[in-house]
């Protein structure tokens, strides 16, 4: 059971981002693509993890190094018990 505590949140790489297209939620190491009623998974290594963050999610360079400096690289892809399911078939809060 995950409690304040003890969440996958605090120790994996959680993003996600709308927009007209669909939606892209990346927990961990894995992004998940939906558009329409496809689903694209797609695993990451270390290195394509942070040039995916820069390069497609928008994050800056310096983030994403201060993010790797703090330890959070290596804790993303370390193993958790189960991770939660994203979120990906919810309206978006514009259409709720």
């Amino acid at each position: 059971m995950f409690s304040r505590t003890q969440s996958p949140f605090n120790d994996k790489l959680y993003f996600r981002k709308g927009g007209p297209d669909g939606v892209t939620v990346l927990f961990g190491n894995t992004r998940f693509r939906r558009q329409g009623e496809e689903l694209d998974v797609q695993e990451f290594d270390r290195d394509g993890l942070c040039k995916y963050l820069v390069d497609e999610a928008g994050v800056s360079q310096k983030l994403v190094d201060d993010w790797v400096a703090s330890g959070a690289l290596e804790s993303t892809f370390t193993e958790t018990e189960r991770p939660p399911a994203p979120e990906l078939n919810r309206p978006r809060p514009s259409r709720r």
